[in-house]
């Protein structure tokens, strides 16, 4: 279901390389550019800095940030103005055994909306597995400092010049009452379980 971008918002992708794997893996998301604002690339800059912070504080070693890229539609029809960051930035986390690649942390973007549609989510690659118990719970520890990560990303992208809040995009509408609006995010949530995916790391 194709998404519903009006002008004033747009898409990010963080893209990451990880040890050994031939593809890149993506988490992805929504922004909505502050007033007056048309530059994708000040965003690009910006949450790239925000998501390498977050790399060095979270993600292990093997796994590299590679680049940021964005897109920002600025009225209806028109082709969309894009963005990138390119500057490379390992985790900061020592190595340890990952599990399978499949398998992901899992971030929820919360919303004032009620229902999974209000919902989005983040599958985050690069799972120690110190990190998770032999049913796939992770360690309480763990969930703490996620949280604390992800609340400080979404401050510092929020805190951008060129951004003036991170959302969640909603499809097309294919009934009645027309597409749903972006919907700002509360906040990010680190699952207490750890995800299985594979179709939308990769893109």
């Amino acid at each position: 279901m194709p998404l519903n971008i009006p002008p004033g918002f747009g898409q990010y992708v963080h893209h990451f390389e990880l040890l050994g794997d031939p593809e890149l893996m993506v988490i992805t998301g929504g922004w909505q550019a502050a007033d007056g604002s048309v530059d994708p690339n000040a965003a690009a800059d910006g949450m790239h800095t925000a998501m390498s912070n977050m790399a060095i504080n979270r993600l292990p070693n093997a796994l590299k940030l590679i680049k940021t890229t964005t897109t920002l539609v600025t009225s209806v029809g028109a082709p969309p103005l894009t963005g990138i960051k390119v500057s490379v930035q390992a985790g900061g986390r020592a190595n340890a055994s990952l599990l399978t690649q499949n398998v992901t942390w899992l971030a929820h973007k919360r919303t004032a909306l009620g229902g999974r549609r209000g919902q989005g989510r983040w599958y985050i690659p690069a799972v120690p597995d110190v990190s998770v118990n032999d049913i796939g719970a992770l360690n309480p520890n763990e969930v703490t400092d996620w949280n604390t990560a992800l609340a400080t990303y979404k401050q510092a992208c929020e805190a951008l010049a060129s951004v003036e809040a991170l959302v969640v995009l909603h499809g097309q509408s294919t009934g009645g009452g027309g597409p749903l609006a972006p919907s700002v995010i509360v906040s990010f949530d680190m699952d207490l379980r750890v995800a299985t995916q594979r179709n939308r790391l990769r893109r």
